[in-house]
């Protein structure tokens, strides 16, 4: 299956660290909208876990190996958290993805 389930929660972990990392100066709106993404992925990876959903297409699959091996986005929840958007409507096929959260 595309995308291993300990890449899904490194990406999982990885968001979390970004979110906190840049709390200091996330507007509340702003950090609200980062939470839900934060809470999307932890429900998708509990769903992989469960064997739910798909696996990865080819670019879900290259967006998680882009975000593990990125080391530019520490820091910037945004960006990260408009990648992670990407990767979920990947795994579910756009159905726990909402918002927009397009682009890399």
């Amino acid at each position: 299956m595309a995308g291993s389930l300990s890449e899904l929660e490194a990406v999982r972990s990885r968001l979390a660290i970004a979110i906190a990392a840049d709390s200091q100066r996330t507007p509340p709106g702003q950090r609200r909208g980062y939470l839900e993404t934060a809470d999307r992925m932890r429900q998708c990876v509990q769903k992989y876990k469960r064997g739910v959903p798909r696996s990865l297409s080819p670019k879900g699959n290259w967006l998680v190996k882009r975000i593990l091996g990125d080391t530019s986005l520490e820091g910037d929840a945004r960006r990260f958290c408009r990648i992670v958007g990407n990767i979920i409507e990947e795994l579910e096929g756009g159905g726990c993805a909402s918002g927009d959260e397009s682009g890399w």
